[in-house]
This record gives structure tokens, C-alpha cells and sequence, in this order.
């Protein structure tokens, strides 16, 4: 088989990969093969899984994921059928270790007990600025190196000092550390950008979060300032204006992709997020 990840650049204890498959390739799966390294997954497009000894979880477009094993083989990423497209970046113990000086106080939790062997590293969440911003520097360094190459660099030291330096979460990006031990409000909203293509089900959710739906109700609404519905329709109107911009989708199989049965209820729901229809959306996007 044909190795998943495709390495493009290394140096000073940094690889920077991409892994890019097309509609017609079947799904496959990958093991980390380095003992000690942290793995950052951009995922841009496609999906796939997770796999560790004691965590798992999907990975849908729009999320990230950072995973670290205690040995070879720790990790396991299987990835679905269909296009994917995702930046990869393996950050080697001996650079997280060159960056701690004698303060290891200074690095988040998670991270802090993985690299004392305690346990696998195993963090998730929505890709926010900083993380599509890196994966935006990632593609034009694999393209153009040189300056580019540096701003990359320099993007990735900015999201090493907001993510893995941070003792306290500053919230904001569904991030989530050991998504058994988040909140049930980031449970819930982060099971709704995964599902996003699905109805809601007050119900089904709250069990999945453990918390009884009324309380879920009203816990998300205090938290966000928005409710449930309303955060399930910007997951889907946000995945559709991806579909539109990047993909050859008609506005009807967008409207099918991400839940949507009814043509004009997805119009009324784009325009409310957007302000616009879809196909004025595709028309700007495309300038």
C-alpha cells in the first residue's frame, strides 16, 4: 500500500505532511511509527478515526486533533472512502523538550503527563483562526518553500505557544482535553458538528452527554448565547459553503450532504446564516 502520509519537509525535529487521497481510492489505515512524538491532524476535507489503546475519535472536516503515544504503534489512523485532504505536522519529544527549558510546569496538562509517560496524549476539537491559519501557511510552503517555508514555521510556533503551552483553556474552539472529561455543552456541540448531517435528537444527545435533555437545553443556551438548533444549523450551512466553494456539488446535493431534504428550507436557513443564497455564494466564491 501506498504510504498515507506524503512527508514534504523536515527539520530540527519537525516533519510536515499531507495526507491526500482521491474519490476513488478505498479507505486505508496508518500506525505512527515513531515512539515519543506528537501528531497534529488538520483535517481540511474527508473522514476517518482515531484509534487508540483507550481513546477514539472521529475526525470530520473542520476538526483537528492532536494525538502522542508512549511507543511505536500507539496510533492508529483509518480513514473512510472519498476525497481527503489533511496537514499532518509530527513534533519530535527533543523539540517540545529544546522549548521547556526548566519550567515543564509551563506546558498544558495534557501534554505534561504524556511526556512524564503517565499516558497517551489524546486531545480534540473545531479548528479555530489559528489552526485553519496554520493549515493555510502548511499548503503554500508545500507549494512555494522559501519565505513561505519560514511564515510556516513561525505559524506553527504561534499555535505551540497558544496550545500546548497553556495551563488554563481560553475556550472558544471546542477544544477539548480527553473528550470524556469535557464539559457536556462541548460534548454536545462537538457531537453536532460530527453529525451534523443528521436531525437532532434532544434525547439521543443529552444520553450521549450524560445529562438530562432539559438541562442540556438550557445549559447550552446560557453557555453559547444560542440553541441547539441554531448551533446544528451553522455546523451545516458552514460544511455547505465548503461544498460550494471547493467542490462540484449542485446546490441541491449540498443542500442532501448536510442534512437538508428540503430545497427551500435549506435556502431559508443558508440565507439566515449568510445572508445570501447559495447560489449567489457560489458566484462570489468563485471570483
Amino acid at each position: 500500500m501506498q504510504e498515507m502520509i506524503q512527508w514534504w519537509h523536515s527539520s530540527g525535529g519537525i516533519r510536515y505532511g499531507i495526507l491526500r487521497r482521491n474519490e476513488g481510492n478505498a479507505g486505508d489505515s496508518w500506525q505512527t511509527p515513531e515512539e515519543k512524538a506528537v501528531w497534529l491532524w488538520l483535517n481540511r476535507e474527508g473522514k476517518g478515526l482515531l484509534w487508540g489503546k483507550d481513546e477514539r475519535f472521529p475526525l470530520h472536516p473542520g476538526m483537528f486533533a492532536i494525538c502522542g503515544g508512549l511507543k511505536q504503534g500507539a496510533w492508529r489512523y483509518i480513514r473512510q472512502a472519498g476525497a481527503s485532504r489533511m496537514e499532518v505536522i509530527m513534533i519530535s519529544q527533543s523539540w517540545l523538550l529544546g522549548r521547556l527549558g526548566t519550567k515543564p510546569e509551563a506546558l498544558h496538562p495534557a501534554f505534561l503527563h504524556w511526556l512524564q509517560g503517565d499516558t497517551n496524549l489524546a486531545l480534540c476539537g473545531l479548528m479555530s483562526e489559528r489552526e485553519k491559519k496554520l493549515a493555510e501557511a502548511l499548503e503554500q510552503a508545500r507549494q512555494g518553500g522559501g519565505v513561505d517555508l519560514m511564515m510556516a514555521e513561525v505559524r506553527l510556533l504561534e499555535w505551540a505557544t497558544l496550545r500546548m503551552f497553556q495551563t488554563q483553556q481560553t475556550g472558544g474552539s471546542g477544544f477539548c482535553h480527553h473528550y470524556k472529561n469535557a464539559n457536556p455543552v462541548e460534548k454536545a456541540l462537538l457531537y453536532l458538528q460530527t453529525y451534523h448531517d443528521e436531525a437532532l435528537d434532544l434525547t439521543a444527545l443529552a444520553r450521549h452527554v450524560a445529562v438530562a435533555p432539559h438541562l442540556l437545553s438550557r445549559r447550552v443556551r446560557q453557555e453559547t448565547g444560542k440553541t441547539l438548533q441554531l448551533h446544528l444549523r451553522r455546523f451545516r450551512i458552514s460544511r455547505a459553503c465548503e461544498e460550494l466553494s471547493h467542490g462540484n456539488a449542485s446546490v441541491t446535493e449540498a443542500a442532501l450532504a448536510v442534512g437538508y431534504n428540503s430545497f427551500s428550507h435549506f435556502t431559508q436557513a443558508f440565507r439566515a446564516e449568510m445572508g445570501c443564497s447559495p447560489s449567489q455564494w457560489r458566484k462570489k466564491s468563485a471570483r
